[in-house]
């Protein structure tokens, strides 16, 4: 079983632009499909094209 410990960057909003883009977590909605199988580095790197995506749209 893999181990992980990065929580999911989820706000709790979970709700699609239209670019399926969450407004809530900025993660796209197929990094929200894929979150629970990845592991912690594939979770940081979602987190910080997330954080990117959120940064632009400030």
């Amino acid at each position: 079983m893999m181990e992980v410990s990065i929580a999911t960057p989820c706000t709790g909003v979970c709700t699609l632009n239209k670019e399926k883009i969450c407004i809530g977590c900025f993660r796209t909605n197929t990094e929200i499909a894929q979150w629970r199988a990845s592991n912690d580095d594939v979770r940081r790197e979602i987190i910080v094209r997330a954080n990117e995506r959120k940064a632009a749209n400030q």
